[in-house]
């Protein structure tokens, strides 16, 4: 007959094989029966940033006892960290934990592309339990707003705008500029001639270049590169007064910003015209038969 006073040890034995159960969010294990076993507090199991900006992979774990916690990357299986100790090369990695807290943080500084993977959080108990996380790093793309051919008339303003998508820290932004039939790249700045200025809200990630009455020097090839991200161009064209009449009549004024826009009441006014010929005609035929 089973003694009452040996059943809580007869309990531990049948519950304790079921803590190697890493994945759970809780105790694997009904409460009190396995007071000794460390389980994880639920935390993100996913994490995504973007190139160079920093990111912190978290495991929070209880009952941790004399138990070790290291951070493994799965795709070469390589042990990173070990409590507070780093086994890489690579200074990027480092391991941050405030005592006291159950929560262990791998730090990844300026994280690249082929960081992206699975990592994991491994506790060294004697059922060793793990938490799996996915970290996913991505390249920003810029955009230059518009068209990427421009036109503007000699001595209209220019205002470029270039946006940034996927950036998440501050980000700082390189204008260059290549001149027609020149291979020689300038970066844009207000150090060159007067009436240009580079502006850039780092936290939203867009930039601007304004370049006031624009000469045949201001023409060619312009180029938005924020850092850690995916470049944009566009390719401004400055004409003369000779230049633009040759354009027309495909090519009609300027919009408040000197760009050279076709006209859409050409065809229009066509018709109008044409209407009216064939209204007077008419007119002049009635007449000659009364």
């Amino acid at each position: 007959m089973l003694r009452s006073d040996r059943l809580p040890q007869l309990l531990l034995l049948l519950y304790a094989p079921l803590c190697h159960l890493g994945e759970a969010s809780g105790p694997p294990y009904p409460p009190g029966t396995c007071p000794q076993c460390p389980y994880f507090l639920p935390t993100p199991l996913n994490a995504s940033t973007s190139v160079g900006a920093a990111v912190n992979l978290t495991c929070g774990i209880r009952h941790l006892g004399d138990s070790k916690v290291s951070w493994i990357r799965r795709d070469d299986l390589h042990v990173l960290t070990t409590e507070l100790m780093t086994y890489t090369s690579d200074k990027r990695f480092r391991a941050a934990h405030v005592r006291g807290s159950p929560f262990w943080t791998l730090e990844v500084n300026n994280p690249l592309v082929n960081d992206s993977g699975v990592y994991e959080c491994q506790v060294s108990s004697q059922n060793k339990i793990y938490r799996r996380i996915t970290l996913n790093v991505t390249v920003p793309v810029s955009h230059i707003l518009g068209s990427h051919e421009v036109y503007l008339k000699a001595g209209s303003d220019m205002n470029i705008t270039c946006v940034l998508e996927g950036h998440k820290r501050p980000t700082h932004v390189t204008w260059y500029h290549v001149g027609n039939g020149s291979d020689e790249v300038r970066e844009v700045n207000a150090g060159g001639r007067g009436g240009i200025q580079v502006v850039t809200d780092r936290r939203t990630g867009t930039s601007w270049v304004t370049v006031a009455q624009t000469t045949y020097r201001d023409a060619g090839n312009y180029t938005c590169a924020p850092e850690f991200s995916t470049p944009s161009h566009v390719q401004v064209h400055v004409l003369h007064d000779e230049e633009t009449a040759a354009m027309q009549p495909h090519l009609q004024g300027t919009n408040s910003s000197g760009a050279v826009q076709s006209s859409a009441a050409a065809p229009g006014a066509f018709r109008k015209t044409s209407a009216l010929i064939i209204s007077l005609s008419l007119s002049e035929i009635i007449n000659c038969l009364w």
